[in-house]
């Protein structure tokens, strides 16, 4: 699977979307790039730790659902100009400067 590389991952963060939930934390990704058509997300990793799959969730205008649910066959297709919310269902982060990968 084609990785993206992480001065264009640094583009699509929203700065200053990362926040605590009652249930864990979010942060929000806008398209800057080109259209494009998800498959697949992960693994997601904050400050080192490995984040389980089954607790992400995508938000977007039309719809929430599981990380797990976006594959070939039932794709997500995020056109330019346009973001997408992670939501972690795990654990709050301490306050401060934290890093996340893909």
């Amino acid at each position: 699977m084609p990785a993206i590389p992480p001065a264009l991952l640094r583009r699509l963060y929203v700065e200053g979307s990362l926040q605590n939930r009652p249930d864990g934390f979010e942060f929000t990704l806008r398209n800057r790039l080109a259209p494009s058509t998800i498959i697949s997300l992960g693994p997601l990793t904050v400050d080192g730790r490995s984040v389980s799959q089954d607790v992400v969730q995508i938000q977007t205008k039309r719809n929430l659902r599981a990380v797990t649910k976006v594959a070939d066959k039932s794709p997500l297709d995020w056109l330019i100009n346009t973001e997408i919310k992670l939501i972690v269902a795990e654990g709050a982060l301490a306050p401060g400067i934290h890093r996340l990968t893909f």
